[in-house]
């Protein structure tokens, strides 16, 4: 089996271009994936730095349950303490993860971590399926990603709204 691991550090847009909640402000996203092209399946892990801006019982994020599969969902203080999910609920519609937390979270900074896994798309978006011929006419796959405007949703949670019309 031939497996590539992708390493991928994203810088968050600022609170001016975020639409879910002006209260939760992304700073940071640590991403991991681990593919098989045997399978056409990808299995891995992100990280989430975000602050909290007032007290709140929820967190909203992108994360498109049709095309990957969460396996863990893990929210942490600044001190690495667990804050306890009550609820993962995601909305297909909207490709929106509704997190309801046992406890409503103070302001500060926090991390969201998340384990999750999906299938390689032939569509142009997420992660792709691709290849070429070489000069001698031998195929090659490859795996490649389409993540703009917002197509990042489609292969892992994350807050990858473009910025806002408005300004």
């Amino acid at each position: 089996m031939i497996q590539v691991l992708l390493v991928a550090v994203f810088l968050v847009p600022s609170i001016s271009s975020t639409r879910l909640s002006h209260d939760v402000v992304p700073s940071k996203q640590l991403l991991h994936l681990k593919f098989s092209f045997e399978r056409w399946r990808y299995a891995g892990r992100t990280e989430i730095q975000f602050e909290v801006k007032k007290r709140r019982d929820n967190i909203w994020l992108y994360a498109s349950a049709e095309h990957f599969k969460m396996s863990s969902v893990r929210l942490e203080d600044h001190g690495g303490n667990l804050r306890k999910i009550a609820r993962a609920t995601a909305d297909k519609k909207r490709k929106i993860l509704f997190l309801k937390l046992q406890k409503p979270v103070e302001p500060g900074h926090y991390k969201l971590k998340v384990r999750f896994s999906g299938k390689v798309r032939e569509a142009l978006q997420g992660v792709i399926k691709t290849g070429y011929i070489d000069g001698k006419g031998h195929k090659h796959h490859q795996v490649t990603t389409h993540f703009e405007p917002d197509k990042a949703r489609e292969a892992f949670p994350c807050f990858d709204e473009p910025p806002s019309e408005s300004g």
